[in-house]
């Protein structure tokens, strides 16, 4: 499916109010799985002075090591709309550690305004994953989004307040794979490069949750989201990845 290049917001989210795009501080611990086990994810999410950075941890459930562990910031700044200008995350730079069969896989990708690039550094056992490359930004002007960031991301534009006042609403833009090449190998359902156009959509509310669909390259992933504006539940059953608040 091909989305537009452009952000689209089918909500006039320039007469959105600011009230819980910008929630206080949080620490979080979930349930994860996917295909290769199960594990104790942590994710802190906070913000200081305009960065606001995501950090993850997840651990083993009966061994207790660490597996992965993550940070990535982006800068709070303003996005041009036909609608107006919003608030929007522009991402800075991540890093991402990860083991493999005991062996560690590193990773930044980190953006470079100037010149429209992402500079991707990896550090590996595999001599074709060590070095560094450049990759040219996609043309369009609209939302980037670090994946690991994404809820956080979308809900400083104003969009899941505005979706959730109005029971409707979806919202273009670019994932940036926080973690490539890496993170793109651990799923079949992810292309090879660093940047996935994708939708966002409102689906349906249940109770105090409210449930989104993340669609890109044909695959689908159901997000539900509390009346905080904070993950709850993420499922991609494609690759048999569940993720549940504990």
């Amino acid at each position: 499916m091909k989305f537009r290049l452009f952000l689209l917001v089918l909500l006039s989210l320039s007469c959105a109010t600011q009230q819980n795009t910008n929630p206080s501080n949080y620490q979080k611990d979930y349930s994860f799985k996917d295909l290769s086990g199960e594990f104790l994810l942590r994710v802190e999410s906070g913000r200081k002075d305009k960065e606001f950075f995501f950090k993850k941890k997840l651990s083993g459930i009966s061994d207790g090591k660490e597996y992965e562990k993550s940070i990535a910031i982006s800068q709070l700044g303003k996005l041009k709309t036909r609608n107006g200008p919003i608030n929007s995350l522009r991402p800075k730079i991540s890093q991402m550690t990860v083991w493999f069969d005991k062996q560690e896989y590193f990773s930044q990708v980190k953006v470079l305004p100037r010149t429209r690039e992402l500079e991707v550094k990896t550090r590996s056992p595999e001599k074709e994953w060590n070095g560094v490359k450049k990759y040219d930004f996609p043309n369009t002007k609209g939302l980037f989004c670090f994946f690991s960031q994404l809820v956080d991301c979308i809900r400083v534009t104003g969009f899941l307040h505005k979706s959730m006042e109005k029971a409707s609403g979806r919202m273009n833009f670019t994932i940036i794979w926080d973690g490539y090449p890496f993170v793109n190998s651990q799923y079949k359902g992810l292309n090879e490069e660093p940047f996935t156009r994708a939708m966002f959509e409102y689906d349906s509310k249940s109770e105090n949750l409210v449930k989104y669909n993340l669609s890109f390259n044909n695959q689908i992933m159901f997000y539900h989201i509390d009346e905080n504006k904070v993950l709850k539940k993420r499922f991609w059953v494609a690759e048999g990845l569940s993720q549940i608040s504990n």
